[in-house]
């Protein structure tokens, strides 16, 4: 946060990624959440002390690191199919304004969505357009061929 009011910027990311479990029954939730409250609390205090006007926020990412570590890029579109069909952004979003609401920091945070979700989904529609474009033509050619005939 130093660094950040130091070069001058307008935001603080807070990254909540998952890490230490793979299943909510192998932590205490409740502790978890009052431990994530404390942080925040003591950032917010951190923030008035060095004087940091920015705004700061929370991007939900409750999947990952463990559901979106992936090195093709093919294994990665198809993990974006999964996403755009099955995306939980919404409730994601939700559930951390719920959060910072019950905690008494909904005035000082905001949440952050990621731009990446978006440009998915206007790849997704750009490549069916792609594909429906190509078998349409093949469509076509297949008729021609038989009207040849």
């Amino acid at each position: 946060m130093e660094v950040t009011h130091e070069l001058g910027g307008e935001n603080y990311v807070f990254w909540g990624g998952r890490e230490g479990y793979m299943s909510l029954l192998n932590t205490d939730v409740r502790k978890e959440l009052d431990h994530l409250a404390a942080f925040f609390k003591m950032a917010v205090e951190h923030k008035k002390k060095i004087g940091f006007k920015g705004q700061l926020l929370i991007e939900p990412k409750p999947k990952e690191p463990t559901k979106h570590q992936c090195k093709s890029f093919i294994l990665l579109f198809f993990i974006f199919l999964f996403i755009f069909f099955s995306s939980s952004d919404d409730y994601d979003a939700q559930t951390v304004i719920g959060f910072l609401s019950y905690y008494g920091l909904d005035k000082d945070f905001k949440v952050r969505i990621n731009f990446l979700f978006f440009f998915t989904i206007i790849l997704i529609i750009i490549l069916l357009s792609l594909i429906s474009n190509l078998i349409i033509q093949q469509w076509l050619v297949m008729d021609m061929n038989m009207m040849l005939k």
